[in-house]
């Protein structure tokens, strides 16, 4: 059995028996509006929470629209990035 992540979503994690596979490639598709983009979010948030590194990138959204799309979850993420647990690439 692999040693699993998990993703901050406990529903999620229950599904997956505890998590993503540690050290696997995941790939997360869907359709737009899917929640994509919320998941990622959640995942890394999760991470930074535990003191693991994250990486966002994005090929269509600034730096500020991210933060303002956590921002309307009500998740801070000026700590993470101030620390470099999180980094937004566009």
């Amino acid at each position: 059995m692999f040693e699993k992540i998990v993703t901050g979503i406990s529903g999620l994690d229950v599904l997956l028996e505890g998590g993503i596979p540690k050290n696997h490639t995941i790939l997360l598709a869907g359709t737009s509006g899917s929640g994509k983009s919320i998941f990622s979010m959640q995942f890394l948030l999760a991470g930074a929470q535990k003191g693991e590194p994250g990486l966002y990138i994005t090929f269509e959204e600034d730096e500020a629209s991210v933060l303002k799309v956590f921002g309307e979850f009500s998740w801070d993420l000026k700590k993470f990035l101030k620390n470099d647990l999180i980094r937004i690439i566009r």
